[in-house]
């Protein structure tokens, strides 16, 4: 009995062995450079990543004998987590780095040019800036003029996302433009309406009078554009756009407005003033 049951343990602490080196044997690898060894819910969102799981919490990626590519995915379902693997062949990682790498190239040159937002904090504070690059631990801000900072005045500023309330992207108001373009259009169209009209009336209205009553057409005409101009202008203007930052997962939001920052690094020979966390 006591052979039998020393077999058993032998039998056991071996397979136990097996496993342990075949966990070993598994290398963890960062999918591309910057985004770290762990995939969060932005990393999946903006490079489109798993888009099989729809409730994605995180992921971590293994490469098995140099011939499999083992995905560990943890995601939500039916209010808990569940994890679950995905084997697949080695080929696989140079594909999804690929369309890392095409994507990442196609927003760089979609943000070229930041766009001008503000940002409220949790205590009331108020930054405006262009909005450089958005990262999971910080919103990077830049302005030619400078940012306040509580008595000090900086170029560029990182703030904690964990101190953001919410994201402000300003509307566009087309008022102003429709009103002039709307004017000019009215009076040209006026101005030659009234040319034509005058015509064949010279003899009765005289050269001044001619000329009076083309002026008279046109800025009525002027008047009319002008309307019909601010009312499109109006109806085309957008009002403010406010993102709300409640969760990490709602800084996916700002994917249509800046660069994604996957590691937090600042770029060669920039450096962004930290606020502290408040």
């Amino acid at each position: 009995m006591k052979i039998l049951s020393a077999y058993f343990l032998l039998i056991t602490i071996l397979i136990g062995t097996d496993d342990l080196f075949a966990q070993e044997a598994d290398s963890l690898i960062e999918l591309y450079p910057g985004i770290g060894k762990t995939l969060s819910i932005l990393d999946k969102e903006y490079y489109n990543l798993f888009n099989q799981f729809k409730e994605f919490e995180r992921g971590e990626l293994f490469i098995k004998d140099d011939k499999y590519l083992v995905s560990k995915i943890r995601y939500f379902l039916q209010g808990g987590s569940k994890d679950t693997i995905l084997v697949q062949p080695i080929s696989v990682l140079d594909t999804l780095r690929l369309q890392i790498s095409t994507i990442q190239e196609e927003y760089d040159i979609k943000f070229d040019s930041p766009i001008d937002v503000k940002i409220l904090t949790v205590t009331g504070d108020q930054y405006e800036g262009k909005l450089e690059m958005f990262g999971k631990k910080y919103l990077y801000l830049y302005s030619e003029e400078g940012i306040s900072t509580g008595g000090t005045s900086h170029l560029r500023i990182k703030i904690p996302v964990s101190d953001v309330e919410a994201v402000v992207i300003p509307g566009e108001s087309n008022t102003l433009s429709g009103l002039v373009y709307g004017s000019l259009a009215g009076g040209v169209i006026g101005f030659i309406v009234g040319a034509i009209y005058t015509k064949d009336q010279q003899c009765f209205l005289g050269t001044t009078g001619k000329l009076w009553s083309i002026m008279a057409v046109g800025g009525f005409g002027m008047i009319i554009g002008g309307l019909v101009g601010l009312l499109v202008g109006g109806v085309s203007s957008s009002s403010d756009e406010v993102i709300e930052i409640v969760t990490i997962g709602d800084l996916i939001k700002l994917k249509e407005y800046a660069k994604y920052n996957p590691g937090d690094k600042s770029p060669p020979g920039v450096k962004y003033f930290q606020l502290d966390s408040l």
